[in-house]
């Protein structure tokens, strides 16, 4: 398990109360971990929070997921578009 991967984990897991408590769901750690449109569906569900740790913690686990890739331009372009390593 690489660092990014802890980190990710452990962001998640102080993701899920307050996801139960304001969505009334459970997020899935694992099924987040491996599949994307699930991934995607709570990642923007807790961007939309009144609670602004929620947010900051979705917003986190975006950038760590997506790490730094080089666009055609030559720029960094954060993106969730491909699985976690296992």
């Amino acid at each position: 398990m690489n660092d990014d991967h802890g980190k990710v984990m452990n962001t998640l897991l102080r993701m899920i109360v307050p996801m139960r408590r304001e969505f009334g769901r459970n997020l899935d750690v694992k099924h987040f971990l491996h599949d994307l449109e699930y991934r995607q569906d709570i990642i923007s569900q807790a961007l939309q929070s009144q609670d602004t740790r929620l947010r900051d913690y979705a917003q986190y686990v975006e950038k760590l997921l997506a790490g730094p890739r080089t666009a055609a331009n030559g720029k960094k372009d954060w993106a969730i578009d491909r699985p976690m390593p296992v």
